[in-house]
């Protein structure tokens, strides 16, 4: 009987040293799990010394002071191999991406056995990614696929539908003349038309676009028009009207707003066709990517006086000054230099995006603005 219970006592003296020891053992792991976690993210950052946000994440350090995160900036791939081994790459596991940076030479280097083979996240600082695209288009959709990628979409929404508001009201309260007026002193009490009860029809309804409908609507009263490639519900909780045809949006729109991002599915989408089709007196308004507007198309409809339009993005930037654009008389086209959402909180906001999808990538959960690769935004 005593040795049996000493048995029974040997045993469970036993079981708690297991216990013990397991606990341990998930104890040092989970320290060694959360050191691992502790560290800093190392990232990447290409970006060309001209391009603002270089010195922006110098000078705003103090954003990501606690986000437990390291940066590498290189201004191409070959200047990264030049300052760094294999070993402090091997560490990257985040790259962020400025548009002034050509991405095709990093493409070779996020190769599975190359030196960035451990990048697991890409961040395009910019809403637009046509700056990369040859990256998506090859490595990240080939040999690379486990790359996340997100974007800054929405950090600019706002300054850009502030845009589009002002390129409506610009020509519709008829500001240039304005101009005229007071230049010649003629006082000329003129009609002053509002945009309450007028349509807005947006090529492309995302972000951007949805930003500047509800302005539109709800302080302005006008009715909202999209077209959408593949609509969905959620557009018509917005949108009064939902085209798959742009000559149709185009024929039933008093503002025509393209909003577009840069792909070869884009290109030029903004055509002789669409113009044909907006009434005469209509505004169109681009501030998505120049790419997406037949800018030939579009100059001769306002030298023909039919359209106005207000222009921030164009096919080539800078706009050369053998552009036929330049011609066209300030009472029907305003040309801004792609800088409808190079605001005074830019970097800031684009920095809060970038937050949000570091954290996320940190955590290991979905990324906050995901890009499709293979539709490039």
């Amino acid at each position: 009987m005593l040795n049996a219970v000493r048995r029974t006592a040997l045993r469970a003296g036993s079981e708690t040293g297991r216990r013990k020891s397991s606990a341990a053992a998930l104890l040092h792991g989970g320290l060694r799990t959360m050191a691992t976690y502790d560290a800093p993210t190392k990232v990447l950052v290409v970006t060309k010394p001209s391009y603002k946000v270089s010195n922006a994440i110098m000078e705003s350090r103090h954003i990501v002071a606690d986000e437990k995160i390291e940066f590498v900036i290189a201004e191409s791939a070959d200047d990264l191999l030049a300052k760094h081994s294999k070993e402090e790459l091997a560490d990257l596991s985040g790259v962020l991406l400025t548009p002034q940076f050509a991405s095709a030479d990093l493409g070779k280097l996020l190769e599975p056995e190359a030196e960035l083979a451990n990048v697991k996240w890409i961040h395009s600082f910019s809403a637009g990614v046509d700056h990369m695209a040859d990256l998506l288009a090859g490595t990240l959709s080939k040999s690379r696929t486990d790359i996340a990628v997100s974007n800054g979409r929405g950090a600019f929404s706002s300054s850009l539908a502030e845009y589009i508001i002002l390129g409506c009201l610009h020509f519709n309260k008829k500001v240039p003349r304005c101009q005229q007026n007071k230049r010649e002193k003629r006082y000329d009490r003129f009609t002053m038309p509002v945009l309450k009860g007028k349509t807005i029809g947006f090529v492309g309804f995302g972000h951007i676009a949805k930003s500047a409908a509800r302005i539109a609507k709800d302080s302005f009263g006008m009715k909202i028009a999209a077209v959408r490639r593949n609509p969905d519900k959620s557009d018509s909780a917005l949108a009064d009207q939902v085209y798959t045809d742009k000559v149709e949006l185009a024929r039933n729109s008093d503002f025509v707003v393209c909003t577009l991002p840069g792909t070869p599915a884009t290109v030029k989408f903004c055509d002789q066709a669409l113009f044909d089709a907006m009434p005469d007196g209509a505004v169109f308004v681009s501030c998505g990517r120049g790419s997406a507007v037949d800018e030939a198309a579009l100059a001769k409809h306002l030298r023909e006086e039919r359209l106005f339009a207000a222009l921030d993005v164009f096919e080539q930037e800078p706009l050369p000054e053998s552009s036929e654009l330049w011609d066209v008389p300030d009472d029907r086209l305003l040309i801004t230099a792609h800088n409808a959402d190079l605001t005074e909180d830019f970097f800031e906001l684009g920095w809060e995006t970038f937050r949000k999808n570091f954290h996320r990538f940190r955590a290991g959960e979905p990324l906050d603005t995901p890009v499709d690769k293979a539709h490039g935004y």
